[in-house]
C-alpha cells in the first residue's frame, strides 16, 4: 500500500509532510495521486519516463494553454498553488528535494510569478483600494 511504504521510506515516517509541507498524507492532494498514476498506470509511468507528460495544479494548465502548449508552452506553477500538492518544503519555501525525488519530478523550474484563484479573482472582480470581496467555493475568505 502506498502510504505504508511511504511511512518506511521518507525521513520523518508519517509526519514527513506535515513537517516539509505542513499537510498530512491524504490522496486529497495531487502528489499522491501522481504517484498513484505512476506506479499503477503503465502508460503514465512511460509518459513520465519518457518526458511526454506534465502534472500540475490548475494555473499550470492556464499558463500552459495560454503559452502556446504543446508549441511553445510554459510549465509552471507558484508557491500559492504549489503550497496545496505536497511538494513544497515550508520551512525553505522550495520544492522539498525528498519528496521530488521519490516522485521523480525534475528540480529547478523557476517559477515567474501568478495568482492563486482567489487572489485572481480578487483582481478579476476589479477590487480597488479601500474595497472587499468575499469568496465562497471550496474556502471562505475575505480578502
Amino acid at each position: 500500500m502506498l502510504y505504508k511504504r511511504l511511512e518506511k521510506e521518507l525521513e520523518g515516517g508519517r509526519t514527513h509532510f506535515v513537517e516539509t509541507c505542513g499537510l498530512s498524507i491524504s490522496t486529497y492532494f495531487s502528489a499522491m495521486k501522481v504517484l498513484w498514476l505512476f506506479e499503477n498506470v503503465e502508460k503514465v509511468k512511460k509518459a513520465v519516463e519518457t518526458g511526454d507528460t506534465l502534472f500540475g495544479p490548475i494555473d499550470n494548465c492556464l499558463i500552459w494553454n495560454l503559452t502556446r502548449g504543446f508549441d511553445e508552452g510554459v510549465h509552471v506553477t507558484d508557491i500559492s498553488n504549489v503550497s496545496r500538492i505536497m511538494l513544497m518544503n515550508l520551512k525553505t519555501l522550495d520544492w522539498d528535494t525528498m519528496t521530488l525525488k521519490e516522485l521523480g519530478i525534475p528540480n529547478g523550474i523557476p517559477i515567474s510569478g501568478c495568482f492563486g484563484d482567489q487572489h485572481a479573482a480578487m483582481v478579476g472582480q476589479t477590487c480597488r483600494k479601500g474595497e472587499a470581496k468575499n469568496t465562497y467555493g471550496h474556502v471562505f475568505l475575505f480578502i
